[in-house]
């Protein structure tokens, strides 16, 4: 095993565990009990399946699958070789889903509380009741409390859903705050305002496969079973592309990399603004793609001479030599990608997490990674209908404006949520 003064390595550690999950490939899922023991169903024949097609729904990848049905049961899920997504294949998570589908305590129908004292060891006494009864119990509370304190006293915290903005216009309350709020509104709002335009947010969509060069600073797609991007990034790495992770956690990405450097935190900032003006003072830039589609440049030039890498040394740990080293090899080796999606350091509302988002679009800027092959591809999508295209929804009561979040403040902020 390796095992020295009783001390694991980490390689030696990692070897142990492809070994365990390679034995573990035979064996199945318990859908019920979720433990993992040999499967009985699994080993049935499988003249006695039926095929069902969907998509999974777990993150928002929206890989395609096939169901293997056996006596009224889904057995086991694959992914759909025809699907230009997941090609084949289905992750982690995607897999498990079925776990929630057969979970015992699953909720099926509404439940209504009966015992009105709570507490560890209090027994609710629940009983199912209809739908048309649990609908009305909630509406009659909702009008109790616009009654009393206004439309402005509920709030909604859900996906931004255009039926969820139609449910909070129709109640009057301002206070629809969604998931948007902890994930991707930096991001959302930066990709807005340099390349794509209000209303269009950021891309999804990263060409990893074909990258050269992936940087990342706290990106985890991989560990995120992001199936795409994990599977993109194992054949980027394959086919020779260097990754290098910034991230003061050994995360699943960072293990896959060639240099993991793990930076003080919070600090990821300094190291962007450092290789920039690397970048640009060495005259590594892309000059054909800067001249043909950016603006700004000769202000941007002016703006980082004063971020020098030993200044970031300083603010971050990570040795100027360092970042020097790895800006120049970013610059050089293309095509070259600043990979991001969410909670990265350039994620949800984070300290400096605005500027260091742009700092993440000006990276793949210089070195003409945006909609360009191993890139940040910008997405295409076609103008399809909205509700109210073909909904015709009932006037709207008069709206409380100001919100419980103070949201209405911050406009560019409200519009990326929503």
């Amino acid at each position: 095993m390796g095992v020295k003064d009783n001390i694991l390595s980490r390689r030696d550690f990692l070897k142990f565990s492809g070994g365990f999950l390679a034995s573990s490939s035979i064996l199945d899922l318990d859908r019920d009990l979720g433990f993992l023991v040999p499967s009985a169903e699994a080993a049935q024949p499988k003249e006695e399946e039926t095929k069902l097609y969907g998509e999974c729904g777990v993150c928002s990848m929206g890989c395609a699958y096939i169901a293997y049905v056996r006596n009224g049961r889904i057995v086991r899920l694959e992914g759909n070789p025809k699907d230009q997504i997941a090609e084949g294949k289905l992750c982690v998570k995607g897999n498990a889903s079925l776990n929630i589908l057969y979970d015992p305590d699953r909720l099926k129908y509404p439940m209504k509380r009966t015992n009105p004292q709570k507490g560890i060891g209090v027994d609710p006494k629940w009983v199912k009741i209809t739908w048309d009864e649990a609908i009305g119990m909630v509406a009659t509370k909702f009008k109790d409390v616009i009654a009393k304190d206004g439309p402005q006293a509920i709030v909604i915290f859900a996906r931004p859903k255009p039926h969820l903005k139609h449910f909070a216009k129709s109640i009057g309350t301002p206070n629809l705050l969604t998931h948007h709020s902890a994930c991707d509104v930096t991001h959302d709002i930066v990709w807005e305002s340099m390349v794509t335009g209000e209303g269009k947010g950021r891309p999804f969509t990263g060409d990893y496969e074909n990258s050269r060069y992936i940087l990342s600073f706290g990106w985890d797609g991989p560990g995120k079973s992001k199936n795409k991007w994990g599977r993109a990034v194992n054949n980027a790495l394959e086919k020779g592309a260097k990754l290098v992770v910034f991230d003061p956690r050994l995360s699943i990405t960072a293990s896959k990399a060639h240099e993991w450097i793990p930076i003080k935190p919070g600090t990821d900032l300094a190291v962007l603004l450092a290789m920039i003006r690397t970048i640009i003072i060495e005259n590594l830039f892309d000059h054909e793609f800067i001249s043909n589609y950016t603006t700004g440049f000769n202000e941007l030039k002016e703006r980082v001479q004063q971020y020098t890498p030993e200044w970031a040394e300083k603010i971050s740990d990570v040795p100027a030599g360092t970042i020097v080293r790895i800006a120049r090899e970013f610059a050089t080796t293309k095509p070259a990608v600043v990979a991001s999606h969410k909670r990265d350091a350039g994620g949800p509302l984070y300290r400096n997490s605005f500027r260091t988002a742009q700092c993440f679009i000006i990276m793949n800027t210089l070195v003409g990674s945006i909609d360009r092959p191993g890139g940040r591809i910008l997405d295409r999508k076609p103008k399809l209908p909205k509700e109210g295209d073909f909904i015709k929804y009932p006037e709207y009561p008069k709206a409380v404006k100001e919100r419980i979040d103070g949201m209405e403040k911050y406009p560019l902020t409200k519009k990326a949520n929503f």
